[in-house]
């Protein structure tokens, strides 16, 4: 490749090559600086070298620089004066102190004396005092004793409960109280063991037998991908997801889970060994009143917890599971427990059982035991009670802002907006960046250090010590290849459990803190950024080289007393240093404990919160098409059921790679060829046509549609929705971050793209968003031939409802739906609109142009199929109308001399109501149309029969289904009249689509 100038060539570097163009900054920043600017090509190394020993020779001596012209024909006096100053030897920089860390000291910024050290070490909070408040404890007892209506099944449990409340309780009791509660919810489930059905002896005699087998064939191999694809998409589909994202496919092998040895050696050292008793510094705030936190949990919060718990979320080992808690009254006897366990300060043994299940991790040697992931789970109660516990403590502390996890702020959002304003300033002014990596953050935090955390945030001892005590005796097993791992859990945070993520937070902040305040980081927005976290993500910022390594000697210092490490192989850190009008990156070279800390390479991408990064470029825009081609392509592969590879990638695989554009969104041209990928590659997954429109691609589901995320809008939208929120932030550098000139420019043009002004408040973003989503519908609609019908499909959600299901319909029936729903189907009309030498001219009977609507309601060689379409909604419905009323079928009628039969005829003391069921193709009007024409027929006859039967009132019911299963308004509303429930309005729905399209694969069979 040839550049016709050095601009070209070197704007070309900089996108294309950034290692090689970081190496030549780097390089020419090296060679001495020239004061006048002039550039050193008068100089050839050899006679710099040759100046120095000459220099040497005549040190002391007069008029040197006259002297060394001799040497050097056709050099200045000033050339060679100017050269000379540059071979002045300079001051080396100070080596980096390779003595212990924690002889390491943080620059404060103010001074670099000893102010920098940690501040000294302070006692635990001792027990609250007899003297403390116990008005709380009154009002748990009252909520307690509360007379709630329960029904019988709850009756005699809630009376032990206020009965226990008024007097001493012990230990056994409220275990004995809460495994009769467990009993009474899992009353009539299947015999199950650690919270799974099945039966124990001929699960381990399949799993011998399994073990004893040759390797599987291909056969085998097949089914069993099938099979767990299935169960993963039933039970987990984000599992599924996962595999498919990471390219590693291996969940869907037959492999056995790791033995036994191997897996209580790991387990019983990462576990089962207690964290340090040396106490990590800490602060302690105000203590906050007891009375504050233990509020009295009431039924509507507890219903409203368990109400939010996925579907999905697996039972403990006691087999509760999310059905089992939304029975009638539960709520209100779980609140009274509640209420019970923290007036009495109890915590259940039963909630101190957990499973674990290992998860093998995609890519890795399943033979190792490290390569699977725990996933541990506790009783569902407990988890329940944990999440209201979370709620209150975090209603009455304050986290530090620079920590951004499991807060109520979008903290991904704010923290990539940080890293990428921190990389431009660090470019003008030089900064290093360490990313670090915690060794198993969740599962090593000290027990100890959780109770300080939490008291550090002035929580009283009365409920630390409380939350503490949830963590003494835990226990959980592990189940193996060849048995199970019993494990005490002395160390760590339970994952899945809702308090987790607060109580992690609390361990680790006051690192962050310390970091932050006692070090000199990047100037963003005037404010001093030394450190951002997210959970246990944590990015260390530091003005120079010494700062950094104090910082990261601080962190690895800290996190040893509350018994954590960093993986410091998995660390990475890398400097800016700035130049006049340029800049480049270098190895900092920092040691951490004897082990040097890589350098993030110029181009070698990190992933920060999801979002992807580099040195050079900071926030990386958007994803690479073939990223999203590749990704697509291993979809269409998977051996599942078409419908159930458009909802993976609609809802668990594209949202991934919206937020990656989200956090840093492209130009608009290359949001939209992202979507032209993703439409082509759901119509091959679908084997749809190219031509198949895209209005009806992102049209919602309830409307008729697929329910595609456009990208362009969607993402330019999410964009502008999280900005305005962090426009709002309490973080001042968060705030003043969004707000400036640069992002303002920068939201003005995605605002400006979707017609909205800027600065724009939530409820305009939302309102533009719904246009933009009604748009699609008023789109599709307007097209003369795919767009027939689409009016009639959004009149009723339940018409709709196998564009989500993939139960109600075969995958090939599935296609045709899809196809008649678009008016893509393959008939002579439509192929005429790509090759004009096709004969319009319906192909059976000839008498008519061959279209979707002549072949599902007019062609005389598909009037039996269309019959039996007819008499099997009336069937139905007559099945349902004979259970409470009396039903005549098809009574021959006259009147005027005209012998009428109507399809129904229901009749009751009080009325007559004559019923007709017409199915009619979907297009402009004629459903309505359809409907007056059975009203204007049969109304006569319904008064005849109204005198006949001596009835009060008599009216005419035109049912009328659309052919390809719409459901007009007018018929859902004369179907509730009639008591239909809706499962059969889907039935019925459903009985017209199915048959339509036996109707046109019949047509074109024959």
């Amino acid at each position: 490749m040839s550049f016709e100038s050095k601009i070209g060539l070197s704007q070309h570097e900089r996108h294309a090559h950034p290692r090689a163009r970081n190496a030549k900054r780097a390089a020419e920043a090296e060679q001495p600086a020239e004061k006048s600017g002039r550039k050193l090509t008068v100089w050839s190394v050899e006679e710099l070298v040759r100046l120095d020993q000459l220099n040497t020779e005549y040190s002391g001596e007069k008029n040197i620089n006259i002297k060394l012209m001799e040497f050097f024909p056709g050099k200045t006096n000033k050339q060679i004066s100017d050269a000379r100053r540059r071979l002045k030897p300079q001051a080396t920089p100070a080596s980096q102190d390779e003595e212990d860390p924690t002889h390491a000291q943080v620059h404060n910024t103010e001074t670099n004396n000893s102010a920098a050290e940690p501040p000294a070490q302070e006692a635990i909070l001792e027990q609250a005092s007899s003297s403390e408040s116990e008005n709380w404890r009154d009002v748990l007892v009252s909520e307690i004793e509360i007379a709630y209506d329960v029904s019988n099944k709850w009756r005699a449990l809630a009376a032990k409960m206020v009965e226990l409340a008024g007097r001493e309780t012990t230990l056994n009791e409220i275990n004995s109280l809460c495994d009769e509660l467990a009993k009474e919810l899992t009353k009539g489930d299947k015999p199950s063991q650690n919270g799974v059905s099945r039966s124990s002896k001929s699960h381990k005699t399949q799993e011998n037998r399994r073990n004893k087998a040759k390797p599987p064939n291909r056969v085998q191999r097949r089914r069993f991908a099938f099979a767990k694809c299935q169960e993963l998409m039933n039970n987990c589909p984000k599992k599924l997801a996962d595999a498919v994202a990471a390219n590693d496919l291996s969940i869907l092998q037959m492999r056995l889970q790791p033995e036994t040895a191997k897996t209580r050696e790991l387990y019983i050292g990462l576990w089962g060994t207690p964290g340090p008793q040396q106490e990590p510094v800490c602060h302690t705030t105000t203590e906050i009143p007891a009375e504050k936190i233990l509020l009295p949990i009431t039924p509507r919060e507890v219903e409203n917890k368990i109400g939010r718990i996925a579907n999905s979320s697996a039972a403990g080992i006691d087999g509760i599971k999310k059905a089992n808690l939304k029975g009638k009254d539960t709520s209100t006897v779980l609140a009274k427990l509640f209420n019970l366990l923290l007036l009495k300060g109890i915590y259940p043994v039963a909630w101190k059982q957990n499973r674990t299940t290992l998860i093998p991790k995609g890519g890795k040697d399943p033979a190792e035991v490290k390569n699977w992931r725990p996933i541990t789970i506790s009783s569902m109660i407990g988890r329940v009670f944990s999440s209201l516990l979370d709620r209150r403590i975090r209603g009455v502390i304050q986290q530090t802002q620079r920590q951004k996890g499991f807060t109520s702020e979008n903290g991904c959002f704010a923290n990539t907006r940080l890293l990428s304003a921190a990389v431009n300033e660090a470019k003008a002014s030089g900064g290093v960046f360490t990313i670090l990596d915690i060794s198993k953050a969740f599962d090593t935090v000290s027990h100890q250090a959780i109770n300080l955390g939490l008291k550090r945030k002035g929580i009283p001892p009365i409920v630390a010590n409380y939350i503490t005590n949830m963590y003494d005796g835990c226990k959980t097993i592990i189940k193996t290849k060849d048995g199970e791992v019993p494990v005490e859990l002395k160390r760590g945070v339970k994952q899945g459990d809702p308090l987790s993520p607060l109580l992690f937070n609390l361990v680790i902040e006051p690192i962050i803190q310390m970091v932050q305040d006692a070090s000199l980081g990047i100037e963003v927005e005037g404010s001093n950024l030394a450190a951002m976290a997210f959970a246990d993500d944590m990015i260390l910022l530091a003005k120079d080289r010494e700062t950094a390594i104090g910082q990261i000697r601080m962190v690895y210092t800290e996190l040893r007393k509350r018994g954590m490490a960093l993986s410091i192989e998995k660390c990475s850190a890398f400097q800016y240093v700035p130049r006049p009008k340029t800049w480049y990156v270098k190895d900092p070279e920092m040691v951490v404990g004897g082990i040097p800390i890589s350098y993030g390479q110029p181009d070698e991408a990190f992933k920060y919160l999801g979002a992807s990064a580099t040195p050079w470029r900071g926030l990386i825009e958007g994803v690479k098409l073939n990223t999203i081609q590749d990704l697509i392509d291993r979809v269409k592969t998977l051996p599942i059921k078409p419908m159930q590879k458009l909802t993976l990638l609609r809802t668990y695989l594209l949202p991934r790679f919206t937020y990656g554009l989200v956090t840093c969104p492209p130009p608009k041209e290359t949001l939209r060829n992202i979507d032209s990928t993703i439409r082509s590659g759901v119509k091959r997954i679908l084997h749809l046509h190219e031509s198949t429109n895209s209005a009806f691609m992102y049209t919602p589901r309830k409307q008729g549609g697929l329910g595609l995320l456009e990208t362009y809008p969607m993402v330019y939208l999410a964009a502008l929705r999280n900005a305005t929120k962090a426009a709002n932030s309490d973080d001042i550098i968060v705030r003043s971050t969004i707000l400036n000139e640069r992002s303002s420019k920068t939201y003005g043009t995605y605002a400006a793209a979707l017609r909205l002004p800027w600065p724009a408040t939530s409820e305009q973003i939302e309102e533009r968003k719904r246009q933009i989503k009604q748009g699609y519908k008023r789109e599709w609609s307007q097209l003369i031939a795919q767009g027939q019908g689409v009016e009639d499909f959004a009149q009723e959600p339940l018409c709709n409802a196998w564009l989500s299901r993939s139960d109600l319909l075969r995958s090939s029936r599935l296609i045709d739906a899809i196809k008649l729903r678009t008016n893509t189907y393959p008939t002579r009309t439509i192929m005429r609109r790509a090759h004009d030498e096709v004969s319009p001219i319906c192909r059976a009977c000839g008498s008519a142009d061959e279209t979707l609507g002549h072949v599902l309601g007019q062609c005389v060689t598909t009037k039996a199929k269309r019959i039996k379409r007819h008499n099997e909604i009336v069937d139905l419905l007559k099945d349902r109308l004979a259970a409470t009323n009396r039903v005549l079928v098809e009574p021959t009628v006259e009147y005027n001399g005209e012998r009428l039969k109507p399809d129904l005829v229901i009749t009751n003391e009080e009325r007559v109501i004559v019923l007709d069921v017409t199915v009619r193709y979907e297009n402009k009007s004629f459903l309505i149309e359809a409907a007056k024409e059975k009203v204007d027929k049969y109304s006569d006859i319904a008064n005849k029969l109204k005198r006949s039967f001596n009835a009060s009132q008599a009216r005419v019911v035109p049912i009328v289904v659309g052919s390809r299963g719409a459901l007009p308004a007018a018929t859902v509303a004369e179907l509730k009249q009639l008591n239909i429930n809706k499962a059969d309005w889907l039935t019925i729905s459903l009985i017209a689509l199915r048959s339509s399209i036996e109707i046109a694969n019949a047509f074109m069979d024959s």
